[in-house]
């Protein structure tokens, strides 16, 4: 399709659409988010230079969530609208909302982790103090489920249920799977 610009990218392919998005997995040199259309071979810059991570397209494709490091420098169109989870419209190539804060959204370390509703309309996002879902037209963030007290999970492979409202996710720290009725 074309050459590459580094040869450390991490490649997430579209659900639905032929698009690929690529960023550096080298976390000492920031890197563009880039969509490249498989069909035409044309590359275009979401965002500037940043270090990303976690990236997932919703199930239509429209949009894509990313992790956005804290601690990188933001050299990009999008530089100082925030850190943390990132949704940008691919469509208007816009950053709608304005992201997760990283404070909320980010584990520490890593990349986070979230899962986008069936519809694309919402996310739910995991965090060190509990689940939240995260509507995107609305721009509002609601509290799903707040850890009890000794509660202390590392929530990975966040599913949801395509027609209820069911999550299911591994904890990291045990290998335990867990369900949740929200």
């Amino acid at each position: 399709i074309a050459d590459l610009r580094r040869p450390d990218y991490e490649i997430v392919a579209s659900p639905s659409r032929e698009e690929v998005v690529l960023f550096g997995r080298d976390n000492l040199e920031p890197s563009y988010l880039i969509l490249v259309n498989l069909g035409t071979g044309e590359f275009r810059d979401i965002d500037g230079k940043n270090l990303y991570s976690g990236a997932k397209f919703s199930p239509d494709g429209t949009k894509l969530a990313v992790f956005r490091s804290p601690s990188s420098p933001s050299m990009g169109e999008h530089e100082g609208e925030g850190e943390g989870l990132m949704v940008y419209d691919l469509d208007s190539f816009t950053l709608s909302p304005d992201g997760l804060p990283a404070d909320e959204a980010g584990r520490g370390e890593g990349d986070g982790e979230f899962a986008w509703s069936a519809d694309g309309q919402s996310i739910i996002l995991a965090t060190k103090l509990g689940f939240f879902k995260y509507d995107l037209a609305a721009n509002q963030q609601s509290e799903l489920y707040k850890y009890k007290e000794g509660e202390d999970f590392e929530p990975a492979e966040l599913i949801l249920h395509p027609t209820k409202n069911l999550l299911i996710f591994l904890d990291g720290k045990t290998g335990y799977l867990y369900k949740l009725e929200y």
